[in-house]
């Protein structure tokens, strides 16, 4: 390096360092580029205290629009109760705004007024409220633990409304139409029966009438998602029937029964 800093300082290597700055000269592989040029030019800027130290101006603000538009892909993948599209989306809208406000505080030396964010000379920016809701807290810390509370009582909501949806279904189709209505699972939901075999976590609706033309039984079946039959019991008033894997063994022939399980989850199979 003190080779360097006396070559530089050698007029027969470095031009007249008050010409103007040539930022021309930085180096595209400083692996493999002289550096001496360069090198030049920084000490042109050293000895002229009008010159801007950046020597390069920075990136452009990163727009994050693109790639939040790209989760409409994941829009489909996961639970359809609350895909990964959905969830990362939701996020992504609860906490940006958060963050952005944030960083303004750090960085840009901002702070806040009566819901109203000023700059370091006071002068107001933006309204938190008007631009990120009424229910926006800009106080809350952005933490692991928020974030699993956050996914987690998202999903929690939309178990329980597309539940609350099926139970209306159910109701309205069926139970309010003089049906039969079961409610049946071959699992209590212990992993270790379903591991060894004893349990299958499937659950499903069977509706049951009489019809006088025919003669005969007429039976609908429905299945749901496993980890919401406590909810649609509860919803329907009908408790759970826990029956023995071996019932589908017995049932094989029941064409009705085995179109029903092997169907979708409703609603896609109405």
């Amino acid at each position: 390096m003190d080779v360097i800093s006396k070559n530089i300082s050698n007029p027969d290597v470095c031009e007249d360092p008050v010409k103007k700055l040539d930022i021309s000269k930085y180096p595209k592989d400083l692996r493999t580029d002289d550096i001496t040029p360069f090198l030049c030019e920084v000490l042109k800027g050293a000895r002229d205290d009008s010159i801007d130290p950046v020597l390069r101006p920075g990136f452009e603000e990163f727009n994050i629009d693109p790639w939040v538009q790209s989760l409409t892909s994941l829009h489909d993948v996961g639970d359809p109760r609350l895909s990964m599209g959905e969830l990362m989306t939701k996020t992504i809208d609860k906490y940006l705004p958060l963050l952005s406000i944030k960083l303004d505080l750090l960085q840009g030396g901002c702070t806040i007024e009566n819901d109203v964010v000023c700059d370091d000379s006071g002068k107001q920016l933006y309204n938190i409220k008007e631009k990120c809701g009424a229910d926006f807290d800009p106080t809350e810390e952005i933490t692991l633990e928020n974030l699993k509370k956050f996914t987690t009582d998202l999903w929690n909501e939309k178990v329980q409304k597309k539940a609350n949806d099926f139970v209306y279904f159910i109701k309205n189709t069926y139970v309010d139409n003089s049906w039969k209505v079961e409610l049946i699972t071959f699992s209590d939901g212990d992993l270790k029966k379903i591991k060894y075999g004893r349990g299958i976590p499937i659950f499903y609706v069977k509706a049951s009438i009489y019809d006088v033309a025919r003669d005969k039984y007429m039976e609908k079946y429905h299945k749901y998602h496993f980890d919401s039959r406590e909810i649609v019991s509860k919803g329907l008033k009908i408790k759970l029937t826990l029956l023995e894997p071996k019932f589908l063994r017995q049932n094989y022939d029941n064409d009705e029964l085995m179109d029903g399980l092997s169907a979708p989850i409703w609603p896609d199979t109405i």
